[in-house]
């Protein structure tokens, strides 16, 4: 069975993480949802509240007033209900507004029975519960203003209940009942509301957890950039000795033949050496998306086997396509044929058997899976691998890994590790595809100057 060992997607997410309560402007549209089931929740409780009362109890609660103030409500909710099926956020004073809707019509029910002494108006404190736990210290003062402002108001102005003759000597006892379902009904639609709240900050910590990690990991790879623009101009010199020397030495034995052999491998490996440290210089200071162009997979492939085989001519590569090629169109960047080589050269350095290359694609993503036949991993080190300085093999780094893994994130992808000990490993790399009118537009704004030329080939 095959152990995942990375699985690093792009951070994106609706939710700004850094955002406080403080900032914000708009509530997700989940938290309305959830608004939407407490209500609907508490509406049903205080219509079945209503009737039990006027036909079971015995108490002269007016039917009519307190049910058409529970449509009123009822009609509220059902529109916010629809507002959640359309949007992604609602903005602050919305939310805010449905939650004084809320204690106007809470006000309005208590004063048709009873006032301050019905013992459900402790569900003043509902909206306050939605209201801490979703809004600004300033929306929530205003609410419960609002709700003090209401219930001392109930004190003087209500509609008392009349008990009828046979249930006089049980008012104490229904009023205590009554608190018992006040409390019931408070405590379940508040136990709902906040472990809902409790899932979304635990998802927020994830969030922000991933984010940091990702602001560490751009940072250090910002730093290997700088050591790697420094490095290139350092070894420039020494390269351009070394040429010039190797040329003064085939000069001095033009009838060697073995010599000349060495030499002119030698100047190949020097030449090549120039080569990459002009590329690195030469993307030092693009910034994302220049420099790149818009490609179909094939070219991709063929561009990145041509440089792997020349640094590993030895090793053997085979491809299946999964379907007819050339594949879709992607954005090709230096950074991915230099992260694709280097998943090679690790599936190289593992075993010595074929490298397999699987190519698959649907209408979004391209799939590239690369596997080996070498002895995998040790478990210990599976949940560690893609950091900088770990590495599976024993004078590595992990550079290679973790770079390639910083590149394929940045461009919208996802790299994934899968090892069985001793049945070798597979690194699959997802890259999303361009559609067709989306090339053909990156393609034409390059035309102009600007965007991402196209790579014909």
């Amino acid at each position: 069975m095959p152990q995942r060992a990375i699985g690093l997607a792009p951070y994106n997410h609706q939710m700004n993480p850094h955002q406080s309560l403080r900032g914000q402007t708009h509530v997700p549209a989940n938290n309305l949802h959830r608004l939407v089931l407490l209500r609907g929740t508490a509406h049903f409780g205080l219509a079945a509240v209503v009737v039990v009362a006027h036909w079971l109890l015995g108490l002269a609660v007016p039917l009519g007033l307190p049910l058409i103030i529970l449509g009123v409500m009822v009609i509220d909710n059902a529109s916010a209900w629809r507002l959640t099926q359309h949007i992604d956020s609602v903005s602050r004073p919305r939310f805010l507004r449905h939650l004084l809707v809320d204690i106007a019509g809470l006000t309005a029910l208590l004063y048709v029975t009873g006032g301050h002494a019905n013992p459900f108006a402790s569900l003043y404190l509902l909206p306050l519960a939605v209201a801490a736990s979703t809004l600004p210290a300033r929306d929530t003062g205003t609410l419960a203003l609002a709700s003090v402002a209401c219930y001392t108001a109930l004190m003087f102005w209500n509609i008392p209940l009349a008990h009828s003759p046979a249930m006089a000597h049980d008012s104490f006892n229904l009023h205590l009942f009554g608190m018992w379902g006040s409390f019931v009904l408070a405590a379940g639609v508040m136990a709902f509301f906040v472990a809902a709240m409790a899932e979304e900050l635990r998802e927020r910590e994830e969030v922000l957890a991933l984010a940091r990690e990702a602001a560490l990991r751009d940072q250090q790879v910002v730093a290997l950039g700088a050591l790697a623009a420094g490095a290139a101009h350092e070894l420039g010199t020494p390269l351009s000795s070394m040429t010039v020397l190797v040329d003064e030495l085939s000069e001095r034995c033009p009838d060697e033949p073995a010599v000349q052999d060495d030499l002119a491998l030698l100047k190949s490996q020097v030449l090549r050496c120039r080569e990459s440290l002009g590329r690195v210089l030469a993307a030092g200071g693009e910034l994302r998306g220049e420099g790149a162009g818009v490609g179909n997979t094939e070219h991709l492939l063929r561009q990145t086997l041509e440089r792997f085989k020349a640094l590993r001519s030895d090793h053997p590569v085979r491809v299946a396509w999964a379907k007819p090629p050339p594949g879709p169109d992607l954005v090709i960047e230096e950074t991915l044929i230099q992260s694709v080589i280097s998943l090679l050269n690790n599936a190289a350095d593992a075993s010595p058997q074929p490298i397999g290359i699987e190519i698959d694609w649907d209408v979004r993503w391209l799939h590239l899976s690369i596997r080996d036949e070498g002895p995998g991993v040790s478990a210990d080190l599976l949940p560690h691998l893609g950091r900088r300085g770990v590495s599976g093999k024993p004078s590595g780094h992990g550079l290679g890994l973790f770079l390639a893994q910083s590149v394929i994130r940045r461009m919208g992808g996802e790299l994934a590790l899968e090892f069985s000990r001793g049945h070798g490993s597979c690194a699959r790399v997802t890259l999303p595809v361009l559609a067709p009118a989306a090339a053909r537009e990156m393609s034409h704004a390059s035309e102009d100057g600007h965007g991402i030329a196209p790579i014909v080939g």
